[in-house]
């Protein structure tokens, strides 16, 4: 934003912003069509996002990712891990898409919270529609494996050591390391916002979360 001009009144700032801002941030990104953003020609519009996104029942958390809630679909940890790894969608020239994903990272407040609340809504739609059943767990990216660590130690999907974050939001009675999960323990979030240790041939819903960027392995 360039200087601020004492003869402008706060008030002309924002009914403009296209003639006195040149940063225009977005709460959630732009999927496809660009509704929200200012024609503007002196400007160049980027995304983080590699490609338009078309994949259905997307959401978007704003100020944080966009997000793909799975549930017709129950896995196990391994396959839903694997599932939100690969998505191929059409874009508006009709060409395939690539989009990579993860299961969700939930080590904030807001992220395990808002993530939690999408569980709440679609339980509430399904009430409504007297539909069933509704779900009470769903997979995200944290994971134990005894194998890699002997200590007790959970990572994310971006092999990231929860010890890095500060925010736990374990259920009580949680973690559990009982003796048939001490090879692995996974972790589904409640409709409540917290964490709770299950066994990881479990087959539940699960979070993907859609990285902005793929990488090859």
């Amino acid at each position: 934003m360039d200087d601020i001009n004492p003869k402008i009144s706060r008030d002309d700032y924002w009914e403009q912003p296209q003639l006195y801002f040149n940063c225009h941030i977005l709460q959630c990104p732009e999927t496809l069509k660009s509704k929200s953003l200012i024609n503007d020609s002196l400007f160049d519009y980027y995304s983080l996002y590699e490609m338009p996104i078309a994949i259905p029942n997307q959401v978007c958390i704003p100020q944080i990712g966009i997000f793909i809630f799975h549930t017709t679909t129950t896995e196990t940890f391994q396959n839903a891990s694997k599932h939100c790894q690969h998505y191929m969608s059409k874009d508006d020239t009709n060409y395939q898409s690539h989009h990579c994903g993860n299961l969700a990272h939930i080590a904030s407040v807001k992220r395990s919270t808002a993530l939690a609340n999408i569980i709440k809504e679609y339980n509430e739609q399904q009430t409504q529609l007297n539909l069933k059943p509704k779900i009470y767990l769903a997979y995200v990216g944290l994971v134990y494996n005894r194998t890699r660590s002997q200590r007790f130690q959970m990572f994310n999907m971006d092999d990231e050591s929860l010890e890095c974050y500060n925010y736990r939001a374990w259920e009580p009675g949680n973690p559990i390391m009982k003796a048939e999960l001490r090879n692995s323990s996974c972790v589904a979030l409640t409709t409540h916002g917290t964490w709770r240790t299950v066994d990881c041939r479990r087959k539940l819903s699960f979070f993907c979360e859609i990285l902005t960027e793929c990488f090859d392995n």
